[in-house]
C-alpha cells in the first residue's frame, strides 16, 4: 500500500487539503490522483486500483455532501427549511445505500467511470457500511433539531392542505393574535431561529466596516441601529413618506407673494 510521507509540514498538509477541496466539486478523479500522488511513497498511486476505487467513492459521496452544504447556506433560511433539507438528504442516503446493494452506480459517476475504465467486476457492497455511517452521524448531530420536527410539521400543515399563497412567515404574522395567541407565538418563535450562520457572519463583516478609527465615539445603541440598517431587507417607501408630510412654506416665501 502507499504510505504518506512523514516529512510533510502542517502547512503542506493544509495545502493538500485545499487542493483537494478545489477539485471535489467538479471532480476529476485523475487530477485528484495526481495531487495526492506527489505525497505518497513506495508505489505509484496509479497502480493501486483499490486506492483509486476508494478515492472515486470518496469523491462522489463528498460531492453529495457539498450539494447539501450549499443548500443550507445563504440568507433568509429558516430552521423549517433546514430540517427539510436534512431529512431529504437522509432519505437520499437510504436510497444511495440501496443502490449500492444492487450495484447501481447512477448516483456515483466517478465510481462508475472507474469500473468502466478498469473493465473489472463491480464490487461496491463494502461502501454500504460507509453510507450508513454518514446516516448515523446525521442522526447524532441533528438529534436536538429532530425534537422540533412534530411542531414544525404541525405548523407547516395548513400550507400543504390549503395551498395558501405567500410565505409561511407572512401567514402567521397576519394571523389574529386574539384568536390564536398560542399558535401564532410558537410559529413566530420557530421562524426566529437562525437557519444558518449567514446573518451572524454578515453582521460581523458590517461591524468591522462601521467601527473604524474615525468613529471612536460610536455608542452601543448607535452601533446596533447601524447593524439593523445594514442587515435588514426593509426599504422605506420614500414617495409615500413625502406625500404624508405636511409641507410648510417659509416666512420669506410668504412675504414675496
Amino acid at each position: 500500500m502507499a504510505r504518506v510521507r512523514k516529512d510533510l509540514s502542517f502547512a503542506q498538509k493544509l495545502e493538500i487539503l485545499d487542493k483537494i477541496k478545489l477539485q471535489l466539486p467538479g471532480c476529476n478523479i485523475r487530477r485528484l490522483s495526481e495531487i495526492l500522488g506527489d505525497h505518497f511513497d513506495v508505489v505509484t498511486v496509479y497502480s493501486v486500483k483499490t486506492w483509486l476505487q476508494n478515492l472515486a467513492f470518496l469523491t462522489d459521496i463528498t460531492a453529495h455532501l457539498n450539494t447539501l452544504n450549499v443548500e443550507l447556506q445563504g440568507k433568509d433560511g429558516t430552521i423549517i427549511e433546514l430540517l427539510s433539507s436534512i431529512n431529504g438528504f437522509k432519505s437520499k442516503l437510504i436510497l444511495l445505500k440501496s443502490q449500492l446493494n444492487e450495484s447501481n452506480l447512477n448516483n456515483f459517476p466517478n465510481l462508475k467511470d472507474f469500473f468502466e475504465k478498469q473493465k473489472c467486476t463491480v464490487t461496491v457492497a463494502i461502501y454500504c457500511s460507509e453510507v450508513e455511517k454518514v446516516y448515523n452521524e446525521f442522526e447524532r448531530r441533528f438529534k436536538d433539531i429532530q425534537k422540533l420536527e412534530p411542531i414544525i410539521t404541525f405548523m407547516s400543515f395548513p400550507f400543504s392542505e390549503t395551498n395558501t399563497r405567500g410565505s409561511e412567515t407572512d401567514f402567521w404574522n397576519f394571523l389574529s393574535e386574539e384568536k390564536y395567541p398560542g399558535l401564532r407565538n410558537v410559529a413566530l418563535q420557530l421562524h426566529s431561529y437562525f437557519g444558518s450562520t449567514y446573518l451572524c457572519e454578515t453582521s460581523f463583516s458590517h461591524m468591522k466596516m462601521i467601527k473604524t478609527e474615525f468613529r471612536s465615539t460610536l455608542s452601543d445603541d448607535h452601533l446596533e441601529q447601524c447593524l439593523r440598517l445594514t442587515v435588514s431587507n426593509y426599504s422605506p417607501d420614500y414617495d409615500q413618506l413625502v406625500n404624508d408630510m405636511q409641507c410648510h412654506t417659509s416666512t420669506m416665501a410668504r412675504s414675496t407673494k
